[in-house]
C-alpha cells in the first residue's frame, strides 16, 4: 500500500525503511506513529482551530445576557470557537425568558479582553442574536480552596416581601458562609408565596448552632419557615420523597 506524504515523513516509517523494511501496514503505522511521533498540534474539542502544544493560552470569563431563543448556546459556542477560544467551563440558566450564561475560555496569546469582547459582539450581531457581552480576565484560584467546609442547603418559604434575600445573606456573611447557588421560586404556594433555596459552604470552624438560631430568628421576624440541612441529608430526603 503506498504511503501518503505525511506517512512517508513519519519517523517510524523512515526508520523501518532504513532498516530494509517496506514500512508498516496502514493500521500498524498509525499505532506506531502515536507512540513514536511527537505531535505538536492538536484540534480543540470544537474542531474549529488547531493549537500548538507550546502555545500560551490566556483565560477569560465571558458573560452573556439577553433574550432567550432556540440556538443561542449553539451560536455563542460557535463564535467562541471561531475566535480561537477553547471552552473550559460553562454555566447557563433562563430567568423570566432571559438567557444568562458564563463561559470560562482559553484565548490565544495576545488577545485582550476588549478585543475578544468586540469580536464576540460583532459575531452575535452578524448572527442577529441580541446578547450583551462582558469579558474579563479569569480569576485564578477559588474561594475556600484551602478551607475545610461542609455543604448545606438552607430553604426559606413564606410571604414574599422585599429584603428577604438581603436579610438571609447578611446572616451568612457574618459567619463567613459562602453562597454557591441561590434559586427563588415565586407563586407556587400562592400569589404572594416565595421559596428560596440557598446552597452554601459552611466553614468547619463556624458555630453551626448559632448560625441556625440566627437564621431561624430572621425567618420568624418575616414569618418564614427556615430549614438548615447538610446537603447529603437534604438530597437523601428528597430522593425518598420522590418515589
Amino acid at each position: 500500500m503506498p504511503f501518503s506524504r505525511e506517512r512517508q515523513d513519519c519517523p517510524a516509517v523512515r526508520g523501518d525503511r532504513a532498516a530494509g523494511g517496506k514500512g508498516f501496514p496502514g493500521l500498524n503505522c498509525a499505532r506506531v506513529c502515536v507512540y513514536r511521533c511527537t505531535f505538536r498540534r492538536r484540534r480543540d474539542f470544537q474542531g474549529n482551530r488547531r493549537f500548538s502544544k507550546d502555545s500560551v493560552m490566556q483565560k477569560y470569563t465571558a458573560s452573556f445576557l439577553g433574550r432567550d431563543c432556540p440556538g443561542v448556546v449553539a451560536t455563542v459556542s460557535r463564535i467562541l470557537g471561531e475566535t480561537g477560544c477553547n471552552i473550559v467551563e460553562v454555566t447557563q440558566t433562563i430567568l423570566s425568558g432571559e438567557f444568562a450564561a458564563i463561559f470560562v475560555v482559553q484565548a490565544p496569546e495576545g488577545r485582550s479582553a476588549e478585543e475578544l469582547r468586540e469580536q464576540l459582539t460583532a459575531g452575535l450581531a452578524e448572527a442577529q442574536v441580541d446578547l450583551s457581552v462582558l469579558v474579563r480576565p479569569a480569576i485564578e484560584g477559588q474561594w475556600g480552596k484551602d478551607l475545610k467546609c461542609d455543604p448545606f442547603v438552607v430553604t426559606a418559604d413564606g410571604p414574599d416581601k422585599p429584603g428577604l434575600i438581603a436579610a438571609m445573606s447578611r446572616v451568612f456573611a457574618r459567619h463567613g458562609v459562602n453562597i454557591e447557588s441561590l434559586k427563588a421560586i415565586l407563586g407556587e404556594g400562592g400569589e404572594d408565596h416565595a421559596l428560596f433555596v440557598f446552597e452554601v459552604m459552611v466553614p468547619e470552624d463556624a458555630d453551626l448552632g448559632r448560625l441556625r438560631r440566627e437564621l431561624a430568628c430572621e425567618g420568624q421576624s418575616r414569618h418564614l419557615r427556615v430549614s438548615v440541612q447538610h446537603r447529603d441529608i437534604f438530597e437523601a430526603v428528597h430522593r425518598v420523597n420522590s418515589f
